[in-house]
């Protein structure tokens, strides 16, 4: 028993005064006001009945994330499958904005239309591309769940004459009462179909493309529901296939703009995508449904069309329109809603399948400055939450540091990468990656640290003479982290090489690199010999040698974090998949914010080398193709030789790589075009929540 003055009871140091506390250790007696304050100095008092404490989150389901818009803090939560957002009970919130996006549709075979990309819907100011309104926001109350269903990207067809398959409807809420129900994307029309119907592009949110067979495909109407009344604004049609030998498919519509027409001899390209903010706030915007490019018929050398929606400097740069190139249709990037893209033959080559859809829910924290999600342990950074972990993804450079949580020695896991190498110039080399570490590290706080993200390598610029001319290499640049423990610095990547040969620089080879990645060498010119390759570090790989010319032929492949370049085909060596830890094997959710889909489930991958550019021999019927494709992980492919055939110059420069993945760049085909620059890289900061 204790006592205090008059009360009398079970001591409060036996217990709190909790009804039903444990073995009867229940403290208890009548107390007057100041009894009353010193037990509640020493933590022993239970206070209800009153209010009780704030929830630690507002609402769960999805993969989370907090920024800071101004003064104002929001939570974001993207929803890659289907589930449940629950709202807390006392959570404070009564209405929270949202971008839905349904599945892309699938592209069609032997030079098949594009799919069109899912339908897109949100309440944020900045609206659906093209000028769309913006919708009002979605009530919601407190401890109530709301279902989420994410509509599937649809197949791609294989065989002819079968038209891409439509993705499926996102939206939230039970299906009685659907809120902001986002259509699928159409699919691309079908080659030598018996109607037209068959060769037309089908309707959905955005339109498919029509195909490239005789006859020619009408464009696929957008915004239509499911039974045929106009809809909000979700995306645009696609385009008219082309009526005339070598018959090419049209591009799928996209959030942001129309597909465009397969006019001979090349195919068209799919609709852009469109930038939106919810996720991550108006400082990394991501793409989300772009249209999926169209195939080419009639021979497989020929290029398709470009799938819109990829990197951008000015942009996340996340690739989310399929790609209908030289002859197969390339699946949409999961999770954005991208339609997929036409292909050549149906005797070898399937359409390629459209992305599935996102949901993303977005409300304002309550409160003067905002909350955290969770007792924060530290700051800086994208801050977001994935399974057990606190995950904090720096972009751009800036600063770790901990708060009065980091209490305990934590254990963190980390990932970083250089700046991958910028492309060469005239069927040149490569860009390399930038330099890959990845360890744990205990440390206590308090501390600050600098986070430093590199920039990638800028492509070489073109030659004013094919003869001994280049620029220096476009080398990408170091990520630091100073560690409490130590600075760990990545090297950026080697930039390609380009034909030449420049001064001191014999053979046009790519860079070699102390730390990153190597880039890959210059087509060889003949009568010249000898290795053009650039070597890479021990936080990368070599890069490839050129071929030496005959009638044809490409650079080498930048070295990639998790290979070598490769020669004779000029693709840039693969990346790398990042640790379990930031990334959901069971679903696609980590390809949205950290590196690009892969081989391997849950995506992640990141550090792929830059493809090389392409020469071809320009004799007779031939035509150009591509350069060589950049490795997983977000590697810019090559280009190929303008000469012979009056493609748009897209076809002739390579691509740049995925910003923040610190990929290499892709060599552009013939001089006359820059090469590709790099990509930035990203430091990846994980604990336990």
């Amino acid at each position: 028993m204790g006592y205090l003055g008059r009360r009398i009871g079970l001591s409060q140091g036996k217990g709190d005064s909790t009804p039903g506390g444990a073995d009867g250790a229940v403290g208890g007696g009548i107390l007057d006001l100041f009894a009353h304050g010193y037990f509640e100095r020493q933590g022993d008092i239970y206070n209800a009945p009153g209010t009780p404490p704030p929830p630690q989150t507002k609402a769960t389901g999805g993969v989370v994330h907090e920024y800071a818009v101004g003064p104002q803090t929001y939570i974001s939560h993207t929803f890659t499958a289907s589930g449940s957002f629950v709202v807390e009970p006392g959570a404070g919130i009564s209405s929270v904005d949202y971008l839905v996006v349904g599945g892309g549709g699938g592209g069609a075979t032997l030079g098949g239309g594009g799919g069109g990309a899912g339908g897109l819907r949100t309440s944020m100011p900045e609206g659906p591309g093209g000028g769309g309104t913006a919708e009002s926001t979605m009530p919601v109350s407190e401890g109530t769940t709301y279902p989420i269903v994410i509509g599937a990207g649809g197949a791609g067809s294989s065989s002819n004459p079968t038209a891409g398959t439509p993705g499926g409807e996102s939206f939230i809420g039970p299906p009685s009462s659907k809120t902001a129900p986002a259509q699928g994307g159409g699919g691309g029309g079908a080659n030598n179909g018996s109607s037209a119907t068959d060769r037309a592009g089908q309707s959905g949110g955005s339109g498919g493309g029509g195909n490239g067979g005789a006859g020619g495909g009408a464009a696929g109407p957008a915004n239509k529901t499911p039974g045929g009344s106009p809809a909000p604004t979700q995306g645009y049609a696609g385009g008219a296939g082309s009526n005339s030998s070598p018959y090419g498919g049209a591009g799928g519509g996209g959030a942001g703009s129309a597909g465009s027409a397969g006019p001979p001899p090349a195919s068209g390209s799919g609709g852009n995508a469109d930038p939106h903010t919810i996720i991550f706030g108006p400082t990394l915007p991501v793409l989300f449904a772009g249209g999926g490019g169209g195939g080419m018929g009639g021979y497989p050398t020929r290029v398709g069309g470009q799938g819109q929606g990829g990197p951008s400097a000015s942009t996340s740069g996340y690739t989310v329109g399929g790609d209908g190139s030289g002859g197969n249709g390339q699946n949409a990037a999961q999770s954005r809603g991208g339609g997929g893209g036409g292909a050549w033959d149906g005797a070898s080559f399937s359409g390629g399948s459209g992305g599935g859809g996102a949901i993303v829910i977005r409300y304002a924290v309550p409160g003067p400055g905002g909350s955290l999600v969770n007792d924060q342990k530290a700051t800086g950074g994208v801050i977001s939450t994935q399974g057990s972990y606190t995950i904090h993804a720096f972009y751009a450079t800036g600063t770790f540091a901990s708060t009065s949580e980091w209490s305990d020695s934590t254990t963190v896991t980390y990932v970083a990468i250089g700046g991958g190498g910028g492309g060469g110039v005239q069927h040149g080399g490569g860009g390399g990656a930038g330099g890959y570490v990845t360890s744990t590290t205990p440390f206590s706080g308090p501390f600050s640290f600098a986070v430093t993200v590199a920039a990638g390598g800028s492509g070489l610029p073109q030659q004013s003479s094919l003869a001994g001319q280049d620029a220096s290499p476009g080398n990408g640049s170091s990520t630091t982290v100073a560690f409490p423990t130590g600075t760990v610095t990545c090297g950026g990547g080697g930039g390609g090489g380009s034909l030449g040969p420049p001064p001191g620089s014999p053979l046009g080879s790519g860079a070699t690199v102390p730390l990153g990645s190597g880039g890959g060498g210059a087509l060889i010119q003949p009568g010249l010999s000898g290795p053009n390759a650039g070597s890479g570090g021990p936080q990368g790989n070599n890069g490839a040698t050129g071929l030496v010319y005959s009638g044809g032929g490409t650079g080498g492949g930048g070295g990639g974090a998790g290979g070598a370049g490769n020669t004779p085909n000029g693709t840039g060596g693969n990346g790398i998949q990042i640790p379990t830890v930031f990334r959901d094997p069971g679903n696609d959710a980590a390809e949205i914010f950290y590196g690009t889909p892969g081989p391997a489930a849950g995506g992640g991958y990141l550090g792929g080398g830059g493809g090389a550019g392409y020469h071809a021999a320009h004799t007779g019927s031939s035509y150009d193709t591509w350069g060589g494709d950049g490795g997983y992980g977000g590697g810019g492919r090559g280009g190929s030789n303008k000469a012979g055939i009056p493609h748009a110059p897209t076809y002739y420069a390579g691509r740049a790589a995925i910003i923040n993945t610190g990929s290499g760049g892709g060599s552009s085909g013939p001089n006359g075009i820059d090469g590709s620059a790099g990509g930035s890289g990203i430091v990846l900061i994980a604990y336990p929540t």
